[in-house]
């Protein structure tokens, strides 16, 4: 018997029938879940959504704009999915996450670091190769420096721009972000470029691609929850592309994720030294200096396994040190009222590439991603020294901006009162303590001379604390205590 259907049941057919397609391809323009791993072939762009205040799974506090201990949870656990279920055994041609000042947050403008700490986890998973030393480190470099467009208002204005390590910027002024994926599409080098950015601005990137290059492909309309991410496959010779949706079904815990294995305790580094301008003869307080202050600078974790070796990031044993600070050093300083440290997106001079021959130009992320672990597990925000350079590469590593470090935190009773916590660079450390030291004396016949930091070095601790009148006191009688020989030569990683 042949069943007549009348025109209301036809109608009711066809719906079903484009639900049933809608479901297949992800409804409301957002996509459907892909399960094994990504295509060998062509280019692949991933793109790690990770939360802010607007969209936040609970991985952000809500004070801070920073991860909180479940958020860095689940950037361990992604590290881990993103390599073994997407990269496999392949290398990144290139890891790309947000300048962290172009996103500000809360009323107090915190930047939003948090692209950056979740993809700095799957960076060291990687290793990284510079050809003038033949030497292959377990690190990666993190790209999130500012273009001329995406420089935000206030920061550091650089002589020349170094488009190699260009970042995300948030508002996608004048399309920049848009750029940079066709100048990687049309260099046509096959292979994994990783991004890391609020889902707003990925949003913004996936539909100005599109619409720029033609492409087909369903932009995900809306947010869809703190593990999903999305990845866009140019298949080799192909003018096509590809938008796909990943689900890593992660299912972080609360706590602080300290790595189980005990770090092996060392011994302070450094020949124990004491000077205290009241007590020295000739000193005198300069116009101006701030009272009443606590400064405790910390060096950047592990990153040379060469004196030459430079990336701009850590390696395998900076990022086991960075997860035992918050233990080591508990305890041992003052509970700080602020965390500073360089802007990542600052530039830094590095060795060329495998398969380059002229120097390459890093975004410094080294010293934020040191002490990044500890701010969450203070719940604390990560401020940026922002409006001076860190190290110009056209300056060489000193500078002025050693004395605008010292301007900045020592001097405008800012930060009278309190105490800080400031990862760095080691020789910029020493540089910045002699010249406010120097500042003290007329004569430089009676400053006295600071000790080298020793490049070997990652442990100690130099406090710096004026009184309630403005003497100084340099120590560096405080140490984290972590024998660096002892951490791990692979990047610690989290299985789901």
């Amino acid at each position: 018997m042949k069943t007549r259907f009348g025109k209301i049941e036809l109608i009711c057919l066809a719906v079903i029938f484009t639900l049933f397609l809608f479901s297949l391809a992800g409804c409301s323009g957002n996509s459907s879940d892909v399960g094994g791993t990504a295509s060998d072939t062509g280019i692949n762009m991933v793109f790690v959504v990770t939360q802010d205040l607007e969209h936040n799974g609970g991985d952000i506090s809500t004070t801070t704009s920073n991860l909180n201990n479940r958020g860095l949870q689940r950037a361990l656990l992604l590290a881990g999915y993103l390599k073994s279920n997407i990269l496999g055994s392949a290398n990144p041609n290139g890891i790309y996450a947000l300048s962290p000042y172009t996103h500000l947050q809360t009323e107090n403008n915190y930047p939003d670091m948090v692209p950056l700490e979740v993809i700095e986890q799957f960076a060291l998973l990687n290793q990284y190769t510079l050809s003038s030393q033949n030497l292959t480190a377990q690190s990666f470099p993190v790209f999130t420096s500012y273009t001329a467009n995406s420089l935000p208002s206030g920061c550091y204005t650089p002589p020349v721009y170094y488009p190699e390590c260009q970042g995300i910027d948030f508002n996608n002024n004048n399309n920049g972000n848009v750029t940079l994926l066709r100048n990687i599409i049309a260099a046509n080098k096959e292979g994994y470029y990783v991004f890391a950015m609020p889902f707003d601005t990925f949003h913004t990137m996936a539909a100005g691609l599109k619409e720029a290059n033609g492409y087909e492909y369903e932009v995900p309309g809306y947010w869809e929850g703190p593990n999903k991410f999305y990845m866009i496959n140019i298949p080799s010779g192909s003018s096509r592309a590809i938008l796909s949706g990943y689900n890593s079904g992660i299912e972080p815990g609360t706590a602080f994720p300290a790595p189980s294995v005990p770090y092996t305790e060392a011994p302070c580094q450094q020949k124990a030294f004491y000077y205290n301008t009241a007590n020295i003869s000739g000193a005198k307080i300069p116009d101006g200096i701030n009272t009443n202050q606590t400064l405790y600078f910390v060096r950047h974790g592990e990153a040379h396994p060469s004196a030459q070796f430079e990336n701009g990031n850590l390696v395998m044993q900076g990022n086991w040190r960075a997860l035992y600070i918050p233990q080591a050093i508990e305890g041992k300083i003052k509970n700080p009222d602020y965390i500073y440290t360089v802007d990542p997106a600052q530039f830094l001079k590095g060795m060329p590439a495998s398969g380059q021959t002229t120097d390459m130009y890093y975004s410094y992320v080294r010293p934020s991603m040191t002490i990044a672990p500890y701010a969450i597990s203070k719940d604390m925000p990560i401020n940026l020294a922002y409006g001076f350079n860190y190290c110009d590469p056209a300056q060489g590593k000193m500078g002025p901006q050693v004395d605008a470090a010292i301007k900045f935190f020592f001097s405008g009773s800012n930060f009278s009162n309190k105490t800080l916590i400031v990862d760095w660079e080691h020789v910029h450390i020493q540089e910045i303590s002699q010249l406010l030291l120097a500042k003290y004396f007329e004569n430089t016949s009676d400053v006295p001379v600071l000790p080298n930091w020793p490049g070997t070095d990652y442990d100690t601790i130099w406090t710096i604390t004026l009184d309630n009148d403005g003497n100084l006191t340099i120590s560096n009688s405080i140490y984290q205590g972590i024998e660096s020989s002892s951490l791990p030569s692979t990047a610690p990683t989290f299985n789901k």
